[in-house]
């Protein structure tokens, strides 16, 4: 079963439904609906039973009655949480009616204030997070491992490695070369020429490519490497009295040599929120 929505106990939007009347309406989510085939839905669907304060549309053997209690399908409800509720309720579901139209753009909030863009994908693997330019030439192939990092060190390990293939009383150019870790891997490159460049060039797609990311080497990432990065980046920008406003600390390693960079929000949501709101900024917090 996919994740759910709602949880007992949530105030929630009614944004799908068999009679479009109820679209729209606020209700409560009691719990599970003793009756998961109550609905002609998917038999993955998982159905609740809700509660709203004014009567709600439902057919019932080709009749239309009204009733407070009914059944309503997960994906037509849309939890109301880190949301003003109340006197500001109207607030709350016009933020999910811009959410839903991609008018505010949302950040996950974790429980020790940890924010999150959920719209990047964790990468896996060097071919999730690298781009590289052509490499279709020797010294474009070159110039493409100088300029990262984490695919230099990963030819140097295999240039100083192949040194060993050499036996003592071997004076080739290649053994000479390779003897430097820092460099050597260039002439290699350079002397295999373009009829070894073929062997290169499928190690980086095959091999190099589909490895798992080494999160030792994060100090090299693009900036959009995760959520996390992506959702500092952002806020970092604001201003400091936005920041301030907001109760937003950037955190950028907590002590020498740590790689903890995140944005952080030290404040409760609804109050971030509702200062989001008044100062017209396009985005809006949500726990996770």
């Amino acid at each position: 079963m996919r994740k759910l929505n709602c949880r007992p106990g949530d105030m929630a939007i009614v944004v799908e439904a068999f009679n479009p009347v109820n679209i729209g309406a606020i209700v409560k989510v009691i719990g599970k609906h003793r009756n998961q085939r109550v609905l002609c839905a998917s038999p993955e669907e998982f159905i609740w039973l809700i509660e709203a304060p004014h009567p709600l549309t439902y057919e019932v053997k080709g009749k239309l009655v009204h009733k407070r209690k009914g059944n309503a399908p997960d994906s037509g409800l849309q939890p109301i949480r880190g949301l003003p509720l109340g006197r500001d309720i109207a607030e709350g579901v016009r933020d999910l009616y811009e959410i839903q139209n991609s008018d505010l753009k949302v950040f996950h909030v974790s429980d020790s204030g940890t924010i999150t863009d959920p719209e990047v994908e964790t990468p896996r693997i060097n071919a999730d997070l690298f781009e590289l330019d052509d490499y279709s030439t020797v010294e474009s192939l070159i110039s493409n491992v100088e300029n990262c990092q984490p695919l230099l060190n990963s030819i140097q390990s295999l240039a100083w490695d192949k040194r060993l293939e050499f036996s003592e009383d071997d004076d080739s150019k290649l053994k000479t070369a390779l003897q430097d870790y820092d460099f050597g891997w260039k002439e290699w490159i350079r002397l295999e020429g373009e009829n070894g460049l073929n062997w290169f060039i499928a190690y980086i797609d095959e091999t190099w490519m589909q490895k798992k990311l080494n999160w030792q080497d994060v100090d090299y990432f693009p900036s959009h490497y995760s959520g996390v990065a992506v959702a500092k980046e952002y806020f970092e920008a604001l201003d400091y009295e936005t920041q301030d406003a907001l109760g937003v600390d950037i955190i950028a390693g907590e002590h020498p040599g740590s790689t903890y960079y995140a944005a952080e929000l030290r404040q409760d949501i609804d109050h971030a929120n509702q200062v989001a709101r008044d100062m017209g900024l396009d985005f809006r917090f949500k726990g996770k």
